[in-house]
């Protein structure tokens, strides 16, 4: 009689979770960029500048402008006419 193996003991969710999470990133390149977030933000009014199509916009708090898609956000409202 043979005694099973740690693998053989674990129950199938430990087993097969590694196989799972491989299949899961498989394809997806290492600098992919997260998409944006969506949901609800809170209403905490700590503007900010971010790109979005290429125009400089000043948006409530960071959360509302990486829903929107903004890229190069920085801290504080964009300056005016740029």
């Amino acid at each position: 009689m043979t005694t099973p193996d740690a693998a053989e003991m674990a129950p199938s969710w430990i087993r097969y979770g590694a196989a799972f999470i491989a299949i899961a990133t498989w394809g997806m390149p290492a600098h992919a960029t997260p998409p944006p977030l969506r949901g609800t933000c809170y209403e905490i009014y700590l503007p900010v500048c971010g790109t979005r199509d290429g125009e400089r916009v000043t948006y409530d708090n960071q959360c509302y402008a990486r829903r929107d898609g903004a890229t190069d956000i920085a801290n504080g409202r964009c300056p005016p006419g740029k």
